[in-house]
């Protein structure tokens, strides 16, 4: 089933739709938890996450972000990226995500930004959920 996608970088948006909404970001999540796949994060994916999370948009209370944050770091590989050793996009906020996939060797980084997706990163494939769902299914 998902024999080219076996390392995946979920990027901060995949989680926090995933957390949030459901949908897509959410079957792909399940995909990780169900081992699927594996999933990636970073402690600097991570700590956005929880960023994220407890802006008054979404209003999330601290306690239950890190809860969160805590549950997704128990179910994907984190890997020790914090900040960025190189510039890989246009957008520096961006930079760590793709060193999370260079350093974990993972296959692909699932985002819905539309600057990652227009990043080219060699051995690795930056795809939307939509795309990684029908790897998943296919």
């Amino acid at each position: 089933m998902a024999g080219a996608v076996s390392r995946v970088v979920l990027d901060t948006n995949v989680l926090v739709s995933a957390v949030l909404f459901g949908g897509e970001p959410g079957r792909v999540v399940d995909a990780v938890r169900e081992g699927v796949f594996v999933g990636v994060t970073s402690l600097y994916i991570l700590d956005e996450f929880r960023s994220v999370l407890v802006r008054p948009k979404f209003g999330i209370p601290p306690d239950l972000a890190e809860g969160l944050a805590l549950e997704i770091g128990g179910f994907t590989e984190v890997v020790a990226v914090e900040r960025a050793t190189t510039s890989w996009v246009d957008d520096p906020g961006d930079d760590p995500v793709v060193e999370t996939a260079v350093v974990s060797g993972a296959t692909h980084i699932v985002t819905g930004d539309r600057v990652l997706l227009r990043t080219s990163v060699p051995g690795v494939r930056v795809v939307t959920v939509g795309a990684l769902l029908r790897v998943l299914c296919a």
